[in-house]
């Protein structure tokens, strides 16, 4: 049976002893900073092959073990280090999964579109290890996935949206002029927004 510790603030230690039953179990981040939740409705994975439920959560850098141990972590421009955390929206066997829960400090449902980046508060997510085997049976990978449950909001920023559509913002001045870029001369860095 795996057994992990609690990972909060104070008490970072992350275990895992034999997971033979292969069951799973929660663990808790506490005060973490939110950012681009994405649990309201579903979005594209990166892949684009199923949909999924995200969120990025930061903590500050001197936090960063704590982290590591649920996957890959970014180092942000405000100092932080983030990681994303995720559901997909169907089961293994195709089935619908449950939505990601959002509450508030009382634990009351909270409508997960009013969070806007920065909000702070608690993450839960289920760890569970696993194997992947080729075709004759040698495990060539193993390690915990962590799903992501439910988030829980302590410290809420309204998310405000901004006037417009995207396109209104631009004003009425008639034609483009200059010549088209060539696509395949234009970097990334070089769009201006």
């Amino acid at each position: 049976m795996a057994t992990y510790t609690r990972t909060t603030a104070t008490n970072r230690n992350y275990s895992q002893q034999g997971n033979k039953m292969n069951e799973a179990t929660n663990v808790i981040i506490k005060n973490v900073e939110f950012h681009w939740v994405k649990i309201a409705k579903p979005v594209d994975s990166f892949s684009g092959e199923y949909q999924q439920w995200e969120v990025q959560v930061q903590v500050p850098k001197k936090r960063a073990k704590e982290l590591e141990v649920y996957g890959k972590i970014k180092v942000q421009e405000n100092g932080n280090v983030s990681i994303n955390f995720k559901k997909k929206t169907t089961k293994a066997d195709g089935s619908p999964a449950q939505k990601v829960r959002c509450v508030d400090a009382s634990k009351e449902d909270l409508d997960p579109t009013t969070i806007g980046n920065g909000s702070k508060g608690n993450v839960l997510l289920m760890l569970k290890d696993y194997e992947i085997k080729n075709k004759v049976g040698k495990v060539t990978k193993s390690g915990t996935s962590a799903t992501l449950i439910a988030i829980q909001v302590t410290d809420l920023k309204v998310y405000e949206k901004k006037g417009g559509d995207g396109f209104m913002d631009f004003d009425d001045e008639g034609e483009t002029k200059g010549k088209p870029a060539n696509s395949s001369n234009v970097e990334d860095d070089d769009i201006p927004f």
